[in-house]
């Protein structure tokens, strides 16, 4: 995009709009997915509605996030809201809608919202394949660093601490092999926001 914004671009962020989503939305967020097998052949997501996250839209430490251009949904996100963390359990931008700075936009609204519902979070932190290379930068261009995972950090009083027993608890600690785990201090993330 450069350091001048062009007019298009403008344009585009004009039709912009992040909605919450609804019981209702879920079969478009999965269709999604569906859409691009390829993206999710070696690193298999949920597809089933019965089954989380999906079932998690009605729980109020959930956020589901659409991101629409004009009444066109593109993509979505969906943060859990735990102690001093949130995580962002999904994060999908349609194919065709994406390279357009959409995803920033996306993550942006994440760290917003998370700061939102939970103003006192000490950490941000997200699940990413070591297959998903291009996700991997992604979220390296936006500070999110990779998180060792050691037993340790389940006894960290902080934020990463409170995600990882949230983990333990459900007995997905430490996480499978070829799943990394990705994180952001609030302090960081805040500064992003506010420039």
């Amino acid at each position: 995009m450069g350091e001048r914004l062009g007019s298009n671009f403008i344009k585009l962020i004009m039709r912009i709009n992040f909605i919450d989503a609804g019981v209702d939305d879920i079969d478009c967020m999965i269709n999604m997915i569906k859409s691009e097998p390829g993206i999710f052949k070696n690193n298999p997501y949920n597809l089933d509605k019965t089954k989380d996250p999906w079932i998690w839209i009605s729980d109020k430490l959930v956020t589901f996030k659409l991101i629409l251009i004009d009444k066109a949904v593109c993509g979505f996100f969906i943060a859990r809201h735990i102690n001093a963390n949130s995580h962002l359990h999904g994060f999908f931008i349609k194919k065709s809608f994406r390279n357009k700075g959409l995803g920033k936009m996306l993550i942006f609204e994440f760290l917003k919202s998370a700061f939102k519902i939970n103003p006192n979070i000490q950490t941000l932190t997200l699940h990413v394949y070591s297959t998903n290379i291009n996700a991997i930068k992604f979220y390296k261009k936006y500070n999110f660093r990779e998180i060792e995972q050691t037993n340790d950090l389940i006894f960290d009083s902080g934020g990463y601490g409170s995600w990882a027993r949230n983990c333990s608890i459900k007995g997905r600690w430490p996480l499978n092999d070829g799943v990394m785990l990705f994180g952001i201090g609030s302090i960081k993330a805040m500064s992003m926001i506010k420039r």
